[in-house]
């Protein structure tokens, strides 16, 4: 096994030199039974390579051959003491983590930003969630995420009353970049001997750069999940699962058995083969030239009147919201929430990922969704997100300068179009989000929700049951409401709020009907 080598795309080359007969699945048999169009679209190549688990291919499930000399190679790519292949996203890893490490009844800190894989995943494990608050910022309506400091500040409290937690979920970065000092926050979960379990989902590249101290995987945390297709070269859908504790080996293994289909895609198990190997060989420099690219998008866009890129320095995370006064249960949302804001104004470890670029058109009268509208439709430039107030511009190891050029040009247009000089459209206002730093008590655990019977009921009707399915307000995209909370008369208000001020609500019943718990 040398540096750059790719043992499963070699057994794989191999078995395509040779014609063969096949009587096993893929029902398609190499794209022979397949629908024209798609065999246009698709090419004969890619489905040759739709293969299952003959000789010679290895078995996800049991590897002993390529599969295992290919995951070998990722984890001392990584340095972790093992590497398992994910075919269902870090949606799997996510949840074998959680059965594997958080028995039922368990107690689990999890960050109210974390995606609801972990949600589900405790569906799965039925662990008790004690959902920590996250830090807003107030301008732009993203999660920023739990600062060391918080977190030892929030886990002391759990101590003194009795509650201690043993296991944690961590998510660094954040889907906008967002993390804090890796080594820092690694240091006082080991010192609290607290079992870690990073969503890193958005951050595979960043393992292979030493500017920006947010790889949890470079400080070993006990379990540590990628999406390898995010930021690194692998097809949708394929990630990595890093172990780096030995004894984590044997429940994590286990776990992946029960969740993980037993017909994995050598499609998506090829790409990730092709991926340990490229960033073997090439990984410091790719991802050093798509920081230059990001760089190069910052710098030409901050010379644009009428946008604003975000940057941490700048960041209005710890002002007070303007006008969050102004609708009904704001000062019930509110309370308590800026407890927290001394130990975010004291804690200067919080870094952003450069290759996420935030861009707002505020300035020109646009709104984040009808931004990204006008670049897809007018200048076919497609955007990863779009928000209230902003843009994300994602920038990875497959975009060239001219990429980038072209988005450069596709906004210096729309700036011309919709510049709001002339008074034509008032910029946006602010939004305040401190709902989202408050605690979340739940009265059931999700698991519980999950088997319990449900039914709809107008939002006025909810006020006092328990809620059935998460809610979730964009901005910031993180849940309002969770199963198993008790829903009460001011969060109905700032949903009614949210509605009529047109953000988008995620998680609503048609004609705007929660699902709640019945006879609860």
């Amino acid at each position: 096994m040398q540096k750059g080598y790719t043992p499963l795309l070699k057994k794989i080359s191999e078995y395509l030199q040779h014609t063969r007969a096949g009587f096993h699945t893929p029902g398609h048999q190499q794209g022979k039974g397949c629908l024209a169009e798609l065999r246009e679209l698709f090419g004969t190549r890619a489905l040759n390579m739709d293969l299952t688990e003959v000789p010679g291919l290895d078995n996800l499930q049991a590897p002993t051959g390529c599969l295992k000399d290919s995951q070998a190679l990722a984890a001392r790519l990584f340095g972790a003491q093992a590497t398992f292949y994910l075919v269902n996203g870090s949606t799997v890893g996510l949840q074998a983590a959680l059965l594997a490490l958080n028995p039922p009844g368990g107690k689990v800190l999890i960050p109210r930003h974390a995606h609801i894989a972990v949600l589900n995943g405790l569906v799965l494990s039925g662990g008790r969630p004690v959902i920590m608050p996250v830090k807003v910022e107030r301008k732009w309506g993203f999660p920023l995420g739990v600062s060391p400091r918080a977190l030892s500040t929030f886990l002391s409290k759990q101590e003194e009353s009795g509650e201690a937690v043993r296991l944690a979920v961590t998510v660094q970065p954040t889907y906008q970049g967002i993390g804090f000092n890796a080594a820092k926050v690694r240091q006082y979960f080991a010192a609290q001997g607290i079992s870690q379990i990073v969503d890193e989902a958005h951050g595979a590249h960043l393992y292979f750069q030493d500017k920006y101290p947010l790889s949890m995987q470079r400080e070993k945390a006990d379990l540590v999940i990628q999406s390898t297709h995010k930021t690194l070269a692998a097809l949708t859908q394929a990630s990595m699962l890093h172990v780096n504790k030995e004894e984590l080996l044997e429940p994590v293994g286990a776990a992946l058995h029960l969740l993980q289909t037993t017909s994995p895609s050598y499609l998506l198990m090829a790409s990730l083969d092709g991926v340990q190997a490229q960033m073997a060989g090439d990984g410091a420099s790719l991802v050093e030239q798509a920081l230059e690219l990001a760089a190069f998008l910052r710098r030409e866009l901050a010379c644009i009147p009428g946008y604003e890129i975000f940057s941490l320095e700048q960041s209005s995370r710890f002002e007070p919201s303007s006008g969050f006064e102004s609708f009904p249960g704001a000062s019930f949302l509110s309370a308590g929430a800026d407890k927290e804001t001394d130990d975010w104004a004291q804690d200067d470890d919080c870094y952003q990922d450069p290759t996420k670029v935030l861009v707002s058109a505020a300035g020109l009268g646009l709104t984040g969704w009808e931004l990204a509208e006008i670049l897809r439709e007018k200048y076919g430039v497609v955007v990863e997100l779009a928000d209230y107030y902003y843009v994300l511009f994602l920038i990875t190891l497959g975009h060239s300068k001219e990429d980038v050029e072209k988005a450069i040009r596709a906004l210096r247009e729309i700036r011309k179009e919709h510049w709001a000089g002339g008074g034509k459209r008032a910029p946006l206002k602010n939004l305040n989000t401190a709902c989202y730093e408050k605690p979340v008590d739940l009265v059931l655990s999700p698991r519980k929700v999950y088997y319990s019977m449900k039914e709809e009921l107008n939002l006025h009707q909810s006020v006092g049951r328990i809620c059935g399915a998460p809610l979730v307000i964009y901005p910031p995209g993180i849940p309002c409401l969770w199963p198993g909370q008790l829903i009460e008369k001011e969060q109905v208000e700032y949903l009614q709020w949210a509605l009529q001020n047109g953000l988008q609500v995620q998680g609503l019943r048609p004609r705007q009907k929660l699902t709640v718990l019945r006879n609860c």
